[in-house]
Parts: C-alpha cells; sequence; structure tokens
C-alpha cells in the first residue's frame, strides 16, 4: 500500500524537473484523447533547449497552430473563454495545444529558474535570480485541479513540499506567470490558467504515513469570534464575485453593496441564529470592502505584485507552523488563524480564487478529488480526521464550513446577477455546481456538530 501510494504521488503531482513535467503532459494527453475517444494527430514535441531563441521558436509554432483553428491573427486577438463558440472537434484540438503550451512554459520555467545566464539574459536585470532554489525545484509540487473538459480552466496549485527554511513560492509562481507574457505577450488569464501558492497543505513529516500531504490549518477548534476574524475575507470573495459579476471597477458599486442579501441564501432549516449576530456587523463588512476596492483598482501587473509580496508574508507564519509540524506538535491555534488571515488576504488578488482556507480544502480536496472520475484531474487526500468507519471529513469543522457556504454563496450572487433576470436557463447552469457545494458544505456543517479528532490532534502525526 504504502508503495503505491508513494507512486501515485509522484504520478499525479509533477514538479520543477523536465522529465517530470513531459511525463504529466503525456499523461494528461493521453487521457483526454482516450475519455473523448478521438486521435491526437498535433505534431507538438516539448522541447527542452536552453537557447532563447529556440524556446521562441518551439511556442510559436504552438501559437501558430491555434491561431489556424481559431482564425486569429495574433494570440492577442483570443481569449480562451471564446472556445465554447468553436465546433466540438476544433475545441479538442484547441485544448490539446492549449495544454501542450501549458506544459511547455512550465519547462521553460524550470530551464529558466536552473539557468542564471538564461535567466540575465531573458529578465536584463529586471528581475534577481535565485540561487538558492536551483537545488530546490524538485521540492516545488504542481497540484494541477480542475476539470478535463474542453471549455475548462487550468487551476495549478505550487506547493513548496521540503521543509528548508526557504520562502521561494512567489518567486517560483512569478517566473512561470512571467514566461506568458515574455513568449506570448499575454497573462495566463487569457488562456484561462491561474497558478496559486499553494500553502493549504504542508508535506507529512511522518514518511510512515499513506498521507503526503496534511491539512494543518485545523479550523476544527474555531468559534464564532475566530469566524468573526475571518468574515473580511469571506466577504471580499463574495463582493468580488458580485463585482465580477457587472464587469465594472466603480467603486460606488462596492461602497452601495448590502450583504444582508446572505441571509436569503441560507435554508430555512438552517440555524441561522447561531451566527446572526456577527454576519449583520458593519466592521467587517467595511473590511471587506476596501480590501476589494485595492483589488479592483488593480491593473493586471500591480495585483500580482500585490500578491507576491502578501505570499512571503504568508510564508513567514507558515514557517514556524512548519517547524512546529517537524516536531509532532500541533500549532496553536492563533497561529493558524493568523496564518489563514495572511493566506486569505493573499487570494484576494488571484481572479477566480475562493479566500478561505477551508472553502478551498472543501471544494478542491473533498468534492474534486474523486479518482474515479475521468474528468478532474487526479489529486491525493490529505490526512483527516475521521466520524466513523465510512465517513471521513477533513479538519474544517462548523466554522470552516460557513465559510465555505459564504462563498458559494457569493458565487451564486454572482451568476443571479449577471443571468438570472434575463437569461434564466444559463443562470440555472451556470449556478449549479455552486448550489452541489453548498449543499454539500450545509451537509459536512452538520456532520461536523459531532466529529471529534483524536486528543485534537491530526491523526497523521502520529
Amino acid at each position: 500500500m504504502v508503495k503505491t501510494r508513494k507512486l501515485m504521488n509522484k504520478d499525479v503531482y509533477p514538479v520543477f524537473e523536465i522529465s517530470s513535467i513531459k511525463t504529466r503532459c503525456k499523461k494528461d494527453i493521453t487521457n483526454f484523447t482516450n475519455l473523448y475517444n478521438i486521435d491526437n494527430k498535433i505534431n507538438i514535441e516539448l522541447n527542452q533547449k536552453n537557447n532563447y531563441e529556440d524556446m521562441k521558436q518551439t511556442i510559436q509554432i504552438i501559437v501558430d497552430k491555434i491561431l489556424f483553428l481559431t482564425q486569429k491573427n495574433s494570440i492577442k486577438e483570443f481569449n480562451y473563454h471564446e472556445i465554447i463558440n468553436y465546433k466540438i472537434t476544433i475545441q479538442y484540438k484547441i485544448w490539446i495545444l492549449r495544454t501542450y503550451l501549458f506544459y511547455q512554459l512550465l519547462i521553460y520555467s524550470t530551464l529558466i529558474m536552473s539557468n542564471q545566464n538564461l535567466f540575465d539574459e531573458i529578465y536584463s536585470n529586471k528581475k534577481k535570480f535565485r540561487s538558492d532554489i536551483i537545488e530546490e525545484l524538485p521540492y516545488f509540487k504542481m497540484g494541477i485541479f480542475g476539470s478535463i473538459k474542453p471549455n475548462s480552466d487550468i487551476d495549478i496549485g505550487i506547493q513548496y513540499s521540503n521543509f528548508k527554511n526557504v520562502n521561494g513560492l512567489s518567486y517560483v509562481v512569478s517566473v512561470f506567470e512571467d514566461t506568458f507574457i515574455i513568449f506570448l505577450g499575454i497573462n495566463s488569464l487569457e488562456l484561462e490558467i491561474e497558478t496559486y501558492a499553494d500553502m493549504i497543505t504542508l508535506p507529512n513529516p511522518n514518511k510512515q504515513s499513506n498521507y503526503k500531504d496534511i491539512f494543518y490549518l485545523d479550523t476544527i477548534n474555531f468559534n464564532k469570534e475566530d469566524l468573526y476574524e475571518m468574515l473580511p475575507y469571506a466577504g471580499a470573495s463574495i463582493l468580488r464575485s458580485y463585482i465580477s459579476a457587472l464587469h465594472s471597477t466603480d467603486i460606488k458599486l462596492i461602497n452601495d453593496f448590502d450583504f444582508s442579501i446572505i441571509k436569503n441564501y441560507f435554508p430555512s432549516f438552517f440555524d441561522f441564529n447561531e451566527v446572526k449576530n456577527i454576519l449583520n456587523d458593519y466592521t467587517w463588512q467595511n473590511k471587506a470592502k476596501e480590501l476589494v476596492k485595492t483589488y479592483i483598482s488593480s491593473n493586471y501587473e500591480n495585483a500580482r505584485q500585490n500578491y507576491y509580496e502578501l505570499v512571503n508574508d504568508a510564508e513567514k507564519s507558515i514557517k514556524n507552523i512548519k517547524d512546529k509540524i517537524m516536531t509532532k506538535v500541533s500549532p496553536s491555534k492563533n497561529e493558524i488563524l493568523i496564518t489563514m488571515m495572511k493566506i486569505s488576504k493573499s487570494l484576494i488578488f488571484r481572479a477566480e480564487s475562493y479566500t478561505c482556507a477551508p472553502t478551498v480544502m472543501h471544494v478542491v480536496r473533498v468534492l474534486q478529488a474523486n479518482k474515479d472520475n475521468p474528468l478532474k484531474y487526479p489529486t491525493l487526500s490529505p490526512g483527516f480526521c475521521r466520524i466513523n468507519k465510512k465517513k471521513a471529513v477533513f479538519s474544517i469543522g462548523k466554522v470552516g464550513y460557513i465559510l465555505s457556504m459564504l462563498e458559494q454563496i457569493g458565487n451564486m450572487i454572482r451568476y443571479d446577477t449577471r443571468y438570472c433576470k434575463t437569461q434564466h436557463n444559463i443562470c440555472i447552469i451556470k449556478k449549479e455546481k455552486y448550489i452541489i457545494r453548498y449543499n454539500s458544505a450545509i451537509n459536512f456543517y452538520n456532520l461536523s456538530k459531532n466529529i471529534s479528532c483524536k486528543n485534537k490532534k491530526r491523526i497523521v502525526y502520529k
């Protein structure tokens, strides 16, 4: 069993090594073509030459194939969300080409971070080379999340899986995001690709465990006061979803947003009175509005630079928690709360992300980590607390599931605002997955009332 787990971990999460990236690319393409019963007739070879001119030529070959299929004159004219406008056979080919492009840029990011001469040639002294990252590249794991569908986006979470005192996540994420601008002249969001510094889990120091990661942001003992501290970030998520529906950066729309709309989405059977008073509090609501104002007033470049700085700050807090986990000591609730708040603040500056760690864990690892679902990228489950022999729930707890409920409500508000008054059918389709996630959060909230982790510690610490 342990050997199988190790093999799965290597296959599921590629690292910044050329062979690892190539293997994962081949696996994704094969899974896709098998799933839709199509032939891969696109003749693309992933290039690992570290010559800048060769790199540009290789990227251009892929781009030219995309332009031919999309009838565009420049990649700057194409946004990946337009893929639904093409017939399905073209969509398949565009998905394959974007996948090759995605992994080719990961290979180039690896080469750039491994070779200072190449790095300096590309950046022309506009960015500092991190020589300390070279040996650590095999420890930066890539979780690729989402659905293997032609019109789906790609979310990639990069996790540092070593215990050295290295703050490198923002550097690695930034270099990868830079490659889109360097080689394509566009940001990754135009291709529906978004990268995250994955600080939600940490590597498990117990090498004998079947669980290679642990969800260390344990909210199982959180109370109303802790929920209140997290509400500005859940509120920012709701408000950001609302503003995105309006396609507006008007500050007045933010100021006028009424958070009382939230209570309309809670089901009648939910014990809303338990959190009613703090949800109606204006202090956290105003904090949420200020956070979103900062985000929407930033262009892409400023927003990502803000994100990198906030990631650096969060990593400093995580280092203290790592030190405790290495000695099998559970971090304090306050340490977890402060770290979670820092991570949440950083995630406000990602375009499509949830902001709260429990929501990410609930959606990405509880709901989407289904090894038997061929439509999903494969993921692994971190350590959990067990309710009974058949039902496992991550250490999210009641407060964590309330945060997930709130963020699902934000997405429902988003599609109610954008579609439901004029395009009811589209509204129902768009909202469906968030309704499912919302109902799941309620179900786990009820289960969490009875959850008990042994000695209030994760079982994987043993």
